[in-house]
Order: C-alpha cells, then structure tokens, then sequence
C-alpha cells in the first residue's frame, strides 16, 4: 500500500527522524556524531515541510521524502 503524507503525526517524526539519525551516524563515521544531534532541530523542520510517500509492507514501513 502506497500512503503520502503531507503532515506527519508526532510518532511518526520521531520515527523517522530517528531512521535519519541512525542512517547518518552509521554512514558517516568520520563525522563527529555532535554534528548529526545539532542537525536534528533544522531536519525536524524540513520533514514538517515535507511530503512523504510511505509504502508500507506488511507491519514495516520504507520512506521517501520529496
């Protein structure tokens, strides 16, 4: 099922900016990790702004932004 979003609930900007911490912290190891948690103000803002395609499968979820 393919479900877009243009506001997410609370949950779900936890969820996926948590998926977007991880991502960046494991991704980019050379990167002080201070850099990605000073990020996450500005990128919870934009996810606000953003529209999200989700497809989900079963109980999972995958995430596209635009």
């Amino acid at each position: 099922m393919i479900i877009k979003t243009q506001q997410l609930t609370d949950n779900q900007l936890t969820q996926v900016r948590d998926i977007w911490l991880a991502g960046n912290l494991s991704g980019h190891p050379f990167i002080d990790p201070a850099y990605w948690y000073a990020q996450v103000p500005a990128v919870e803002i934009a996810f606000r702004q953003a529209t999200f395609i989700w497809i989900r499968q079963t109980v999972r979820f995958a995430v596209f932004w635009a």
